[in-house]
């Protein structure tokens, strides 16, 4: 009945305590900590990039509209004479255009957000993008766009 540890009252081993941890066990835990504190800081400036980017692609119409039109509108080698029919497109926002004439001369190709006026022979073959920005006259007549209209997108053929 006697306890397990009795002997070591008497006994001239004695427990002295726990010996404080090396400076290596310090230096990795404190490593430990400056890897976690790089990761979160890395997880941070990616998540801050993402939002930025997502938020700069969410583009305002009226800073679409100050953008330099990269329309090519090839004119003849006589611009002075107006010759044939003219055709005008007014855009109330960019879309991509592309018009060749019936000489198979090609008029404008390109996105445009300006007005642009061009001069050919009819029929015109017309393609555009987005449609319902743009608004169309052929020799001061308007034309509408409506009917040769499927998913925003108008591809005809159009003469006087």
């Amino acid at each position: 009945g006697l306890l397990p540890n009795h002997a070591l009252n008497n006994s001239p081993i004695k427990i002295m305590g726990k010996l404080p941890g090396s400076n290596g066990d310090r230096n990795k835990k404190w490593l430990k900590r400056g890897l976690i504190a790089l990761a979160v800081l890395v997880l941070l400036a990616i998540v801050v990039m993402t939002i930025q980017n997502w938020s700069s692609s969410k583009s305002d119409p009226e800073e679409l509209g100050s953008v330099a039109s990269d329309v090519e509108v090839l004119s003849l080698n006589n611009a002075t004479a107006v010759s044939g029919d003219q055709l005008e497109l007014e855009f109330n926002r960019p879309t991509s255009v592309h018009i060749v004439d019936s000489t198979g001369k090609v008029l404008a190709t390109g996105r445009q957000s300006a007005t642009v006026k061009l001069n050919g022979e009819t029929p015109f073959q017309i393609r555009l993008d987005d449609a319902s920005a743009v608004s169309l006259t052929l020799n001061n007549e308007k034309i509408a766009l409506s009917p040769y209209t499927v998913n925003g997108q108008a591809d005809f053929r159009l003469s006087r």
